[in-house]
């Protein structure tokens, strides 16, 4: 208890200053330089604005992720089934067009459409998808890629503007 004592008062005491007494400390151009662009509102601005930058091109790659669908189409009339389709796939999109697909398909039912006929044990497929004429190119995902780095890198030249203002 005495030690903790002994050290606020011995903090306490080093840190005061005669009231009217100037401080010697003087900074140089480059450490002014640095605190501005470190603290001042408008610098704390740009980086937010390279942040977003950063956030556009995750959320656009993020059209690449892959996707888990489902489908279940089911009609019961008079406590019997008419027919049960259900579809279970997983997409993969690829930044250069091609997509991979891969599945399971079961469908059953006492009036099931012929075309939707499959073995009783349902059926397993994985394709590759590429579109020959439109999308072939480009499409919404690469599209929305190719515009957010455009935005980041129209986003540097915007920070720099917004510091050699500030400077």
């Amino acid at each position: 208890m005495r030690y903790h004592i002994l050290l606020i008062v011995f903090f306490t005491i080093h840190n005061l200053t005669p009231i009217g007494a100037q401080s010697s400390l003087v900074f140089t151009p480059g450490q002014l330089m640095k605190i501005i662009e470190d603290h001042h509102p408008l610098a704390i601005q740009a980086r937010l604005i390279e942040q977003r930058a950063e956030n556009e091109i995750r959320n656009a790659r993020g059209g690449f992720d892959p996707r888990i669908q489902t489908g279940l189409q089911q009609k019961y009339y008079d406590e019997k089934e008419y027919y049960s389709l259900l579809d279970v796939g997983l997409k993969i999109p690829t930044t250069f067009g091609l997509e991979v697909k891969t599945g399971y398909d079961q469908n059953r039912g006492e009036f099931l459409n012929p075309e939707h006929t499959l073995p009783q044990s349902g059926q397993w497929y994985a394709g590759l998808a590429l579109p020959v004429g439109r999308g072939l190119i480009i499409d919404k995902r690469r599209a929305a890629l190719k515009q957010a780095e455009i935005y980041a890198e129209s986003t540097y030249a915007q920070q720099k503007k917004i510091l050699n203002d500030l400077f």
